[in-house]
């Protein structure tokens, strides 16, 4: 009896996570609901240690007319701050959305190429060889809180993934903001931002 209910439990949570998981894009999943999510000055903290990227992440939803503002503007890198500092921070400058993106996975390959030559001084044959490690696959996860509920909890959680179609000449900073474009375009099609 014991492990017929288990087996149940197991599978109505299995069927519950799938089910809670709604795909609004190429790639894009979404965990809650978008609709209004995104309202007034926005504050967008991008957990990877890449400045150039973030500015270009701003950038991309300034350009969707999202008041977007740099979380390391509000707050020095590597600094502790206390929970009333932030909140004093994040209120007078009048926040009223939080979006945490992070990366949750990311993975790379291997490239190798060759080339051979023919040296008739020496009537032999020369092979030169490079590799290198060249980006596959990015994942982001966008969390976003809103001043309504004192950015308790997330409203929704969205799960993008991209693969680099560039291969050598893709970078991590390309993938990512082919993740984030994505995002956006979904973002804008579940009416999260006006």
């Amino acid at each position: 009896m014991n492990k017929t209910f288990y087996t149940f439990l197991t599978l109505l949570l299995i069927s519950t996570s799938i089910f809670a998981q709604e795909k609004i894009g190429n790639k894009i999943y979404l965990y809650g609901d978008l609709e209004n999510s995104i309202n007034g000055k926005t504050l967008i903290y991008y957990g990877v240690d890449d400045p150039k990227g973030e500015g270009k992440i701003i950038s991309r939803f300034e350009k969707k007319g999202i008041n977007a503002i740099s979380w390391n503007k509000l707050f020095i890198p590597g600094y502790k701050y206390s929970d009333s500092d932030m909140n004093d921070a994040i209120s007078k400058k009048n926040i009223e959305t939080i979006i945490l993106i992070k990366l949750n996975n990311r993975s790379s390959y291997t490239q190798s190429s060759s080339s051979t030559s023919y040296s008739s001084w020496t009537d032999s044959f020369n092979t030169y060889g490079t590799s290198g490690s060249v980006v596959g696959n990015v994942g982001l996860l966008f969390e976003i809180y809103t001043k309504n509920d004192g950015f308790d909890k997330p409203l929704a959680v969205i799960n993008g993934n991209a693969n680099n179609s560039w291969g050598a000449a893709g970078s991590q900073r390309g993938v990512t903001l082919k993740v984030v474009d994505r995002v956006l375009n979904a973002m804008k099609k579940e009416k999260a931002f006006e």
